[in-house]
């Protein structure tokens, strides 16, 4: 089984009266590099995942919410594959 970076995403809208909502479940989500950090899911379900053995690097989550857009950056490393590796020779 392949191992993942996993993150899930927590998305709120703030309202012009200063009123803060989550809005996770109702957002939708697209990575700007999905080769890098793929959207899996939708709704809260959503998680970003980088496969291991993937390149590192960095992609533009953005989320959609109503007409409202926001993004943010989300960086995939190697991490995984040099602990899986260290240990297969441990």
């Amino acid at each position: 089984p392949e191992t993942y970076q996993r993150a899930q995403p927590h998305v709120t809208a703030t309202l012009t009266n200063g009123a803060e909502y989550t809005v996770t479940a109702q957002s939708s989500y697209a990575s700007s590099a999905p080769s890098l950090v793929g959207v899996l899911g939708s709704g809260s379900g959503t998680v970003f995942a980088a496969p291991d053995g993937s390149p590192s690097g960095a992609a533009d989550i953005t989320a959609t919410y109503g007409d409202a857009l926001a993004s943010a950056n989300a960086a995939a490393a190697l991490a995984f594959v040099g602990a899986r590796a260290w240990a297969a020779r441990g």
